[in-house]
């Protein structure tokens, strides 16, 4: 990811795109936007779209002290003949998780990991569960280390605390498992046991039980 740049396509699916784009300031914005339709426009006025959805999941982490870039604007907008609705935000100059950990296995050290473990616990006692919670949607900001959750759209409300932590913990396994990020060399323990530090005996048991049976199949 490059911020001098005028516009960088950084993805592109059915409907919906996000680049980055210099705003009037001169600094880079991150831009998500997606394709006008009446199914899309139906689902902005019941609160369920996309834009809607990232805008409460970038809140809800915001609220637990866990970096996610502000909305800065919303509005109508062309991408190429066709209309859409557009969100602006920060960009965070630095580079994603997975892209670090491929460079260099070894890249993402003790203390990064363990605030990953830290943030997974912090949002699963806040009630709440990141269902994309990707290493390729965390950005390690350049020079700070800061880590930032870049699409928050899956942040959801869940009181079931050990499926919330499992299932976190098993999306910041996905990649790996899937053969696209080589595993960190002992960061994957390092992640679980800041994940589980504040739970009960039990509790810890239960998530360790279920990653156990998830991962056998």
């Amino acid at each position: 990811m490059h911020a001098e740049s005028n516009i960088q396509i950084l993805k592109e699916n059915r409907g919906s795109t996000v680049w980055v784009e210099q705003g009037d300031d001169g600094r880079a914005c991150t831009i998500k936007a997606w394709s006008l339709s009446p199914w899309f426009a139906l689902k902005c006025l019941l609160g369920i779209s996309q834009p809607w959805r990232h805008w409460r999941g970038g809140r809800r982490l915001r609220r637990q002290n866990l970096a996610s870039p502000e909305v800065l604007s919303v509005g109508l907008g062309w991408r190429g003949p066709w209309p859409v609705l557009k969100i602006r935000m920060p960009f965070i100059i630095g580079s994603t998780a997975a892209e670090q950990i491929s460079e260099s296995p070894n890249s993402v050290g003790h203390d990064i990991a363990s605030r990953l473990g830290e943030a997974v616990s912090i949002l699963a006692h806040a009630g709440l569960r990141h269902r994309d919670l990707k290493l390729s949607n965390i950005v390690l900001q350049r020079d700070s280390n800061e880590i930032w959750f870049i699409d928050p759209v899956g942040v959801m409300r869940d009181r079931n605390l050990v499926a919330s932590i499992v299932c976190m913990l098993d999306r910041l396994e996905v990649e790996i498992r899937d053969g696209l990020v080589p595993r960190p060399t002992g960061a994957t323990v390092v992640v679980l046991r800041s994940s589980i530090r504040g739970l009960g005996r039990e509790d810890r048991r239960a998530v360790l039980q279920q990653l156990r049976t998830h991962h056998s199949h």
